[in-house]
């Protein structure tokens, strides 16, 4: 199947929404000492903003898995979420439907929506992954305020009442990050794959938000979240660490009020604001500024800049993607969905019609770091 046009605009554009949706993060909610991040990976974003075009792809990462996923009538792949990899079996999401697909023949081996209203159903599935110890389906129903929890195949397991705004896996347990309100305090509760409250982590701090808090995403197997300049990871032991730091000097974000949103809208265009994601020693940042689209990885070993490209919106809509040579022959790659890192690999597509074939779903490149 050819990948739409507009899929390879959703990539960046999806990358930026979330950016955007962390503007009101203040700088202060998570106070560091300079002992704490003395050690912290340290990526200095306002030094390569105007940089020039460096770096493939191949220099950094090696080829895990390339995955053709089975065309069913229920896997139509048009803007697939990777969600894990559990032995030798790849977990997507779209939208509210799961699916399973074997790594190695591409086969799919599961999917189902249980949109409904029952007590077994969900209203609407926000996410969902697999637990590291069961390979069962955790989710969190944002409508119906619940968690889920089916088997791979889709039976039900058990159901309990939570009020999050996102989920994330946390080693080998998931954490909720509680829904505020402007000015409550920020909470994170933590739950075992089988839905059983395991712990509770309290911030002592509120925040304002204009449009959204930053969400919970996974982190080196950790749930992470970012405020402003540095990502934050829960540890296994359920504390608040500092985990990567970000340079931003005058691009960085003020702090604005609920009520400051025009100003923050008349004034946005002279900051910069960024998505994470990271496996390994590598981390990816994304974000636009004057009119361009950046990607750019990093060293988190010792925070050089490995790669960096950088993409004119008006050039976006003929995009194609990034050269990645596998076995001898070069493949235009995009980077995943809103989160394109999983269980340590980071998750790229490629249309069908590079193999030849247009009326196949797209195949999914999983690529780990060489370093």
């Amino acid at each position: 199947m050819h990948t739409p046009l507009k899929y390879s605009i959703r990539q960046f554009v999806c990358y930026s929404a979330k950016a955007v949706a962390a503007i009101g993060v203040s700088i202060a909610m998570f106070a560091c000492s300079s002992e704490q991040l003395l050690n912290v990976p340290t990526l200095d974003i306002a030094a390569n903003i105007d940089c020039a075009d460096t770096g493939t792809l191949n220099d950094i990462f090696e080829m895990h898995a390339l995955v053709h996923p089975e065309l069913t009538d229920s896997t139509l792949l048009a803007y697939p979420e990777i969600r894990g990899v559990y032995g030798n079996t790849l977990y997507m999401q779209q939208d509210n439907s799961l699916m399973t697909f074997d790594i190695s023949t591409g086969k799919s081996l599961s999917s189902f929506d249980r949109r409904g209203l029952g007590p077994e159903d969900y209203i609407l599935l926000y996410s969902a992954f697999p637990s590291r110890e069961s390979g069962d389906w955790v989710g969190y129903d944002l409508q119906g305020m619940k968690l889920v929890r089916y088997t791979a195949e889709g039976k039900f397991l058990d159901s309990c009442h939570a009020r999050f705004s996102s989920l994330s896996p946390s080693g080998n347990n998931f954490a909720g990050q509680k829904f505020m309100r402007d000015g409550e305090e920020q909470m994170f509760y933590i739950y075992s794959d089988k839905l059983q409250p395991v712990d509770s982590i309290s911030t002592h701090k509120q925040r304002s938000i204009i449009l959204n808090n930053m969400l919970l995403e996974e982190f080196n197997g950790l749930a992470a979240f970012r405020a402003t300049d540095t990502l934050y990871a829960i540890s296994p032991d359920n504390r608040i660490m500092p985990a990567v730091a970000f340079t931003l000097n005058q691009y960085a974000t003020p702090y604005y009020k609920l009520e400051e949103s025009k100003k923050y809208f008349a004034e946005q265009k002279n900051y910069i604001y960024y998505s994470f994601h990271g496996a390994g020693n590598i981390g990816c940042v994304f974000y636009q500024f004057n009119d361009n689209n950046i990607l750019q990885y990093y060293s988190l070993t010792d925070n050089s800049l490995l790669f960096s490209a950088c993409i004119p919106m008006e050039k976006l809509p003929d995009f194609l993607g990034f050269p990645f040579i596998i076995d001898g022959n070069k493949y235009f790659v995009k980077p995943l969905g809103e989160n394109p890192v999983s269980d340590g690999m980071f998750c790229f597509i490629i249309d069908s019609e590079e193999f030849g074939d247009s009326e196949e779903n797209p195949a999914i490149l999983l690529l780990k770091p060489k370093m």
